[in-house]
């Protein structure tokens, strides 16, 4: 890492579809809530995210698991920066659904600062929780 950092990532795993005997999975739904809150001034994060589903076994590598770029996501949030110009806190919602038993989302958290400050690395509070 340098003082040039400008993408993190993150991973977490949402609730999956649930087996019955004798059945395919059933449909498991998650409604998620994303809040970002910037520590440092100046910071328009840019979150991308993928889906990534598994139906045998738990991911124990998580490292391995495919993560999203600006080109290769399936949701954006924080692309529009005349949106969010003057916020500190950036709350977003995430719906999505899974027949899959383990469920897990990647995000890239790409650190954007528009040239409106000098500062080459920012830093920011990440909360996820279920709505």
């Amino acid at each position: 890492m340098t003082d040039k950092e400008q993408v993190k990532y993150h991973v977490f795993q949402v609730r999956g579809g649930t087996e019955v005997s004798g059945q395919d999975n059933q449909m498991s739904y998650h409604k998620l809530s994303i809040v970002l809150t910037s520590l440092t001034p100046a910071l328009y994060p840019m979150l991308y995210l993928k889906k990534v589903e598994h139906d045998q076994e738990q991911a124990k590598e998580l490292g391995s698991l495919a993560f999203p770029s600006m080109v290769d996501s399936e949701v954006q949030f924080g692309t529009n920066p005349f949106a969010i110009i003057h916020d500190q806190t950036f709350n977003y919602t995430l719906t999505g659904n899974s027949t899959k038993k383990f469920v897990y989302y990647t995000m890239a958290v790409y650190q954007q600062n528009w040239g409106l400050t000098g500062q080459l690395k920012s830093e920011y509070e990440l909360r996820l929780g279920s709505v």
